[in-house]
């Protein structure tokens, strides 16, 4: 199920920080929030902030998922990891898998490599208050709306 090169250029200890985050996207159910967020974007595409949001809320999924790793491993060490598996998949010309994987960019990647070693990173395992907030507003607005489109296709279905 792992990438051939993964198993055979990568050391033991690299290949569980990565699975040990994967792992956690499961664990968290980020897959569904994901899609929810995207049925958010789609309804609401004329609204610019729901597309920074939405960035905010895949950048939050990615550093707590980082903290999972660095509960077990050392932030310098899971920092080289990434560095490694982007140019791996650079070299492959595996570009979707890199962005995938929150590897979108060397500015995004290097950032989040300078937050892993940070004494002062904040290791919660869990979304941010105010990205929670966004994230009940925006799924009450999805009712809402939703609600909106079934009244108005019943009030129409009535006028005729």
């Amino acid at each position: 199920m792992l990438p051939s090169t993964l198993v055979r250029s990568f050391r033991t200890q690299e290949i569980e920080q990565v699975l040990r985050h994967e792992f956690a996207h499961l664990v968290r159910f980020d897959q569904y929030w994901l899609l929810l967020q995207r049925v958010v974007e789609i309804v609401f595409w004329f609204i610019p902030t729901v597309y920074l949001n939405g960035r905010l809320l895949h950048e939050s999924r990615e550093r707590i998922c980082d903290n999972y790793v660095l509960r077990e491993h050392d932030g310098k060490a899971y920092g080289e990891t990434l560095l490694r598996l982007a140019e791996s998949m650079q070299r492959a010309g595996s570009q979707p898998l890199a962005t995938s994987i929150g590897v979108q960019g060397r500015v995004s990647l290097a950032t989040r490599i300078a937050g892993l070693v940070q004494p002062e990173r904040p290791t919660s395992t869990s979304i941010p208050t105010a990205l929670r907030a966004f994230g009940g507003a925006s799924a009450g607005l999805l009712s809402l709306s939703s609600g909106m489109v079934v009244s108005s296709v019943f009030t129409s279905a009535e006028a005729q």
